[in-house]
């Protein structure tokens, strides 16, 4: 009971390190309970080996998984911001060219306010 105890405050320890060091010390310690003789709950602490490494390559996953959604969001977010930027661009030039307001609201879907205060800017 006391190894087990003992191997609970170890798992705790090893919970932030790196999926392959846990496989390796799990590996480790399913020799070393192999050669053992010893009355204690071989496959108990054999067991809660098991889960550790399992719950880390859960974790993992998600990590993964996560990392990639945010990615794929941060891609999305650059195309809306690259397409803003390119409808203002292009406001920006039909303004310099003296195009009616209106007519850049319709083709832009630039509110008239938004091309007033853009106008405004650029000293048309």
């Amino acid at each position: 009971m006391e190894l087990e105890n003992e191997i609970d405050i170890l798992m705790e320890i090893i919970k932030n390190e790196n999926l392959s060091i846990i496989q390796e010390l799990v590996d480790w310690f399913n020799n070393y309970l192999s050669g053992l003789k010893s009355n204690f709950d071989k496959e108990s602490i054999s067991i809660k080996l098991e889960s550790l490494t399992e719950v880390k390559s859960m974790f993992a996953t998600k990590l993964k998984e996560h990392d990639e959604k945010l990615i794929e969001q941060g891609v999305e977010q650059g195309i809306e911001q690259g397409i803003e930027q390119g409808i203002e661009e292009t406001a920006v030039k039909m303004l310099e060219a003296d195009a009616d307001i209106s007519f850049i609201s319709k083709i832009t879907g630039l509110s008239r306010e938004k091309l007033i205060e853009m106008k405004g800017k650029i000293g048309k």
